[in-house]
């Protein structure tokens, strides 16, 4: 268990978007509307090819975190992995601690143990997943004061 949970660590901490960055010769977390390691400011700041790659790179490295732990049926610790996947992308030792939101590598992760289980307790934490994943979003905060001013 212990070596899964560290091995989806080290992989969450694998971020795309700072190699992305770096291949281009640009620090995504000086620049861009996000100013994080992530797929969005990634696609906001390299354009949307580059995006559109890292967040496909990041989706692959989410869902490969819990692919072993799925496929030996070992269901918690799946979604123990799963978590520290998204854990290794937002805190990556080796930046700082401080990369992405974790959007992208949690939809594989959490994608993945919802397409293989099928279960309440999968729709749960995937569920818990898109709520959070709205929480970090700052289009879904804004969005979401403009509609509580409407209705107040």
């Amino acid at each position: 268990m212990l070596a899964f949970a560290a091995a989806a660590y080290l992989m969450g901490s694998l971020n795309f978007a700072h190699l992305a960055g770096r291949l281009k010769g640009v620090d995504l977390r000086a620049s861009g509307r996000f100013r994080n390691y992530g797929a969005s400011n990634a696609r906001s700041v390299l354009g949307w090819k580059w995006g559109f790659a890292v967040a496909s790179l990041e989706i692959v490295k989410g869902a490969v975190a819990v692919a072993l732990p799925v496929f030996l049926s070992v269901e918690w610790v799946a979604y123990v992995c799963a978590v520290l996947v998204v854990a290794g992308h937002r805190f990556p030792f080796y930046l700082g601690f401080r990369g992405g939101k974790g959007v992208a590598s949690g939809s594989g992760a959490f994608g993945l143990l919802l397409a293989h289980y099928r279960s309440p307790a999968a729709a749960l934490a995937a569920l818990a997943f898109f709520i959070y994943a709205m929480a970090v979003s700052p289009m879904f905060r804004s969005r979401l004061i403009l509609l509580i001013r409407r209705l107040a």
